[in-house]
């Protein structure tokens, strides 16, 4: 390792790994209550349950685009006599920015909104908490059909029978009471966003049943469950990790991870921070080299196969827009205001995409992104239109 300078990661998922990599390194489980004291779980948790036998984390779950989505993290906290699940949501900006009122429910993107992800994560742990070992599918129950949460679902409950993610990921974190899983929201804000989410329309959604029978009520029990919230920003993080950081044999993997990151957030000079300069198509350093992209300056014909995304200029208006090729099909899109809209498509057509191809200028490739990570093309888009 002589000579190597620096280990990090970016973005959301680097700041989540590095940060609880740390924390494991350290081997020291009182640290690691600490940090949930820290975080501003309630004492029912990090006091009364006595000391943490056990602290066990998996960065970036995959619970399926069908299932209940793919959270930063997802952490067991063992105790003598019980466990604790903590279901974590990291975004670099703030609570209110990284959130759509609950009217957005059904709207294609809204998973993506942080409220939104944590309402999966509710479901999530619904379908944990009831998950045992030998059960062939992760699902959530019936009554969730009848309630909001059903809005993009056209009747079908999310359901994993992935038999891998059952046995890696249902197994270790399910059986657990529902009332100890707990949810870790990580922002930029500089005082805690939860205590005024309730009052803004951007609070997640908890529906929960409450009767029997016909007397069956089921209602959104935020303010029942607002306790079940932590909270913590990247500088407390830091600092968090700061004092400990002497105790690591090879130095502290966050600390380098967040300076690297926190021009993303507004705490730099570039805070978009998400564009590159992508070399031209069929470079040596082109990672869909040998395409035959024909959207260059010189603008050659396209030959198959193509793959990959790019973005692109329309030559008619000037439009920044999405092209993504698989094979001889391809899709072109324009993001306006909160969504995408589909401007032309060829599907198994050489000659449709040949058009569509030579109809527009190639700009760099495209970031590395789910379509339905709204938040992220919207300020992507903006900023890519004032340069």
């Amino acid at each position: 390792m002589n000579g190597v300078s620096g280990f990090r990661m970016w973005g959301e998922r680097g700041l989540v790994a590095t940060f609880f990599a740390d924390l494991w390194r350290l081997s020291d489980l009182a640290v690691a209550n600490e940090f949930l004291v820290r975080a501003g779980f309630p004492e029912s948790m990090t006091k009364h349950l006595g000391d943490i036998q056990e602290f066990s984390c998996v960065i970036e779950p995959d619970f399926g685009n069908q299932g209940f989505g793919h959270p930063d993290a997802i952490i067991k906290v063992k105790y003598r006599d019980t466990a604790a699940v903590i279901i974590v949501e990291a975004k670099r900006t703030t609570y209110q920015k990284a959130c759509k009122p609950a009217s957005f429910r059904g709207q294609p993107g809204y998973n993506s909104t942080l409220n939104g992800q944590l309402e999966l994560d509710f479901c999530l742990a619904m379908a944990l908490s009831k998950y045992g070992e030998g059960n062939p599918k992760l699902e959530e129950p019936k009554w969730v059909l009848t309630t909001g949460y059903n809005e993009d679902r056209r009747g079908r409950l999310r359901c994993v029978k992935n038999a891998n993610v059952l046995r890696d990921l249902a197994m270790p974190f399910g059986g657990c009471d529902f009332k100890q899983y707990y949810y870790l929201i990580i922002t930029t804000d500089d005082r805690n966003p939860i205590d005024t989410a309730g009052g803004s329309d951007t609070h997640p959604m908890l529906y929960v049943p409450q009767g029997t029978g016909i007397d069956t009520r089921i209602c959104d029990y935020w303010k029942d469950y607002r306790s079940q919230f932590g909270w913590i920003n990247y500088r407390s993080m830091e600092a968090f990790v700061d004092a400990f950081k002497g105790r690591l044999p090879l130095g502290s993997l966050f600390i380098p991870t967040y300076e690297m990151n926190k021009k993303n957030f507004g705490e730099g000079s570039d805070p978009c921070g998400e564009f590159d300069d992508s070399p031209e198509p069929g470079g040596d350093d082109d990672t869909g080299g040998g395409m035959g992209i024909g959207i260059g300056p010189q603008g050659t014909q396209p030959r198959p196969p193509l793959k990959g995304s790019w973005i692109v200029k329309r030559k008619k208006d000037g439009a920044y827009c999405h092209l993504s090729f698989q094979g001889s099909s391809c899709a072109l899109r324009r993001f306006d205001n909160d969504g995408w809209t589909e401007l032309d498509r060829a599907k198994d057509d050489p000659g449709k995409l040949r058009r569509i191809v030579d109809s527009v200028e190639y700009v760099k490739k495209a970031p590395r992104k789910p379509l339905d990570n709204i938040g992220f093309w919207r300020d992507y888009f903006q900023q890519l239109r004032r340069r």
